[in-house]
């Protein structure tokens, strides 16, 4: 048990650092958003390949095929979800595109009564106005403004894009709420 526990914290570590690091090689590699996003995902389709293969546990095309157009919906908006990732890089400083990615939680709670059709509670607007704030006082106010600007809103557009996309395709989540 302790063994496996060790692991689980080894492979959040690993993913973790992966995940950190990918701003060094978006702002050091001179490419296209949309190129290293496709480079990561043929890097990431091979990795999973080799895994399977090791562990001999491949994926069955008649246990995916059902879901197959909700995966390449999926794939595809993961593919867009980086590209606006990697172009906030681009155009703002890594805190700034990482900040705005995780503001992601906070647009999906303001947009959930027209996406979910769910009702804001007064601690929810509260929470929402305190967030917008705290990224207004992070950015600056004339934020919106240039370079600066287009890579927060990238940002936020990438984090938006990936809680929209995700959340009503997962079937897990479709499950859990019935």
């Amino acid at each position: 048990m302790e063994r496996n526990r060790l692991i689980a914290k080894a492979e959040i570590v690993f993913s973790m650092a992966v995940f950190g690091t990918i701003s060094i090689f978006v702002r050091n590699i001179p490419l296209p958003s949309a190129e290293l996003a496709l480079y990561r995902a043929v890097i990431a389709a091979a990795t999973l390949l080799v895994w399977q293969l090791l562990t001999r546990t491949m994926v069955r095309f008649q246990d995916i095929k059902k879901e197959l157009p909700l995966l390449l919906l999926s794939g595809a908006a993961m593919g867009v979800n980086w590209i606006l990732f990697f172009q906030a890089y681009k155009y703002t400083s890594v805190a700034l595109a990482t900040l705005s990615y995780y503001f992601a939680p906070v647009l999906v709670t303001v947009a959930s009564p027209l996406l979910f059709q769910e009702r804001l509670t007064g601690r929810q607007m509260f929470c929402f106005v305190m967030s917008t704030l705290g990224l207004v006082l992070v950015i600056g106010v004339s934020g919106g403004a240039g370079a600066r600007g287009r890579g927060t809103r990238l940002g936020c557009s990438s984090a938006l894009e990936r809680r929209c996309s995700t959340r009503p395709w997962c079937s897990a989540t479709r499950e859990s709420a019935m």
